[in-house]
């Protein structure tokens, strides 16, 4: 089935439609009802359109478009439905809580934003794959879940418009220096085509829709193409989309002839109103133009973008987050905020990449950390860390009680701990540490520094909870400590209140610095 419907209040259509593997069911400018929903194509929801389904068991295709997709199931099912598009909303309206299942094996890419309706919504990943996800504005509450496969953050370009725009073209070949023609331009996350959304635009100054129109390079297919005959300047390829589109690279194939009209030089670039572009790749092929193939209607290759955006919101910070072995969690090149964070499974940072750990219940994770980036831990609640953490780069404390719970640190270089947070349990580090407090930065833990250990900022200790008295604990052990780190643990704000009779005394040496809240006159003898 391919069908768009238009118009009108609403609609309840009560018997049963199917969209077939290359079919689609679009619903614009109004809202409709569909009683039982089956097929592997995709659903699309235009112009704010809500579209509610009952029945979707059946239902194992895709949703794309500037809408709502609502599921309303009685019995809380859980739904195999993939979003496509930035725009696009899942929300659960049924009357128990329900979840998104991603099971595919392969590499796939999920975009969108999930939302609570009437019940929580959820988000499950069975799949082996390697599933790219991308999106801003998820609140859903339910349990995300990875169990398999691997779950990729990925930052993105969101834009309007695109435009391709080729200076200079393969200065021998047939047809040299007739214009420039290709048969596919496609743009990509996570090196997966990014479907164009209903609607778009493929325009070119002085170039008119038809049989080798600006239309042909967004068609799919390598049996049609784009050619411009203008030579001075060789005029722009411009997509414009009914709504903000993420992507992060791009291809483009050669066309069925004419190897001199394949573009060697060229610029992409992004536009928010199609008047004031931002340059996001360039590539100079003109030294050697060999790289650019000359065989006929083929790919001739995939480059990346620059100005991705800095923060992913796909999954949300208000979701108890389970990552279980054999699964993965991923964020490249960007900042994902994930709620309570359990299970025994692998997160990786790539690129520099920022993941946020939003604790609102006290929860244990012990699998593994890898990559490189920044682990922020935030939200009142402790969130407990027994696994390895072989990142390189810092561990930030932003609010509530991280606990390293025997963990290893092979990578960590600095940790901060900021005002009102606390920092508690026992870890070692492989290397140098610098440890920052701000003011109020509360800290009980124990740390086996392998390296160089640096302190800076005001020092508050405490007590581990539930230690019993006298107390004698090892802040730091450390290969060494300059003069300013040394003296900055001896002016620590000591714990308070300690029990009647008692007082706390800080201890630091050429390799150690210890607390001791002990009876007056044991403490004196300790000095």
């Amino acid at each position: 089935m391919n069908e768009k419907w238009f118009g009108g209040a609403g609609a309840s259509i009560d018997q049963p439609i199917a969209v077939g593997p290359d079919g689609r069911l679009a619903i614009n400018n109004f809202n409709a009802g569909f009683s039982a929903l089956a097929g592997t194509g995709r659903l699309h929801a235009e112009n704010n359109s809500v579209i509610s389904l009952t029945d979707y068991g059946a239902f194992t295709g895709t949703v794309s478009g500037q809408g709502v997709v609502a599921l309303q199931a009685a019995d809380g099912a859980d739904a195999v439905i993939v979003p496509k598009d930035i725009s696009t909303v899942v929300r659960n309206d049924g009357a128990l809580p329900a979840s998104l299942v991603v099971t595919n094996a392969g590499a796939d890419m999920f975009m969108g934003s999930l939302q609570d309706g009437a019940a929580a919504l959820g988000l499950t990943q069975t799949g082996t794959g390697e599933t790219y996800y991308s999106g801003t504005n998820s609140t859903y509450t339910g349990a995300t879940r990875i169990e398999a496969g691997t779950a990729m953050v990925v930052s993105a370009v969101r834009t309007r418009f695109v435009r391709f725009k080729p200076t200079m073209t393969r200065p021998d070949g047939a047809h040299a220096g007739t214009g420039y023609q290709l048969s596919e331009f496609r743009l990509t996350l996570g090196g997966i085509d990014v479907p164009y959304p209903v609607g778009t635009l493929a325009t070119s100054p002085g170039k008119a829709a038809g049989v080798e129109g600006p239309e042909k390079a967004i068609d799919g297919t390598v049996e049609t193409k784009f050619y411009h005959n203008s030579t001075s300047p060789l005029q722009p390829l411009i997509l414009e989309f009914p709504a903000p589109l993420l992507f992060n690279g791009y291809a483009w194939y050669t066309a069925n002839d004419a190897t001199g009209r394949d573009a060697v030089v060229w610029t992409v670039e992004v536009s928010a109103d199609g008047t004031t572009w931002t340059v996001v790749d360039s590539q100079n092929y003109s030294a050697n133009t060999s790289q650019i193939t000359t065989a006929r209607k083929a790919l001739v290759g995939q480059w990346s973008v620059q100005g991705m955006e800095g923060m992913m919101n796909i999954f949300s910070d208000l979701s108890p987050t389970t990552v279980a072995a054999p699964g993965k969690l991923a964020v490249s090149g960007t900042s994902e905020t994930v709620g309570s964070l359990s299970g025994d499974g692998a997160i990786e940072l790539v690129a520099d990449a920022t993941l946020g750990i939003h604790t609102t219940t006290d929860t244990v994770f012990s699998g593994t950390f890898s990559g490189d980036g920044t682990v922020v831990k935030s939200g009142a609640a402790v969130q407990t860390l027994t696994g390895t953490l072989a990142v390189d780069g810092a561990l930030i404390v932003e609010a509530g009680t991280l606990n390293l719970d025997g963990a290893a640190l092979d990578g960590i270089t600095n940790i901060v701990i900021r005002t009102g947070a606390e920092l508690t349990g026992t870890a070692t580090v492989s290397g140098d540490l610098t440890v920052t407090f701000e003011a109020g930065g509360l800290y009980s833990a124990s740390l086996a520094v392998a390296g160089a250990l640096t302190v800076t900022g005001p020092v508050t200790l405490t007590v581990p909870q539930g230690a019993a008295y006298p107390y004698y604990g090892t802040l730091f052990t450390y290969a060494s400590a300059d003069a300013a780190t040394r003296q900055a643990l001896l002016d620590a704000a000591k714990p308070a209140p300690v029990p009647a009779g008692y007082t706390a005394l800080v201890r630091v040496t050429d390799t150690y610095a210890k607390l001791t809240v002990a009876p007056v006159g044991t403490v004196l003898t300790l000095q």
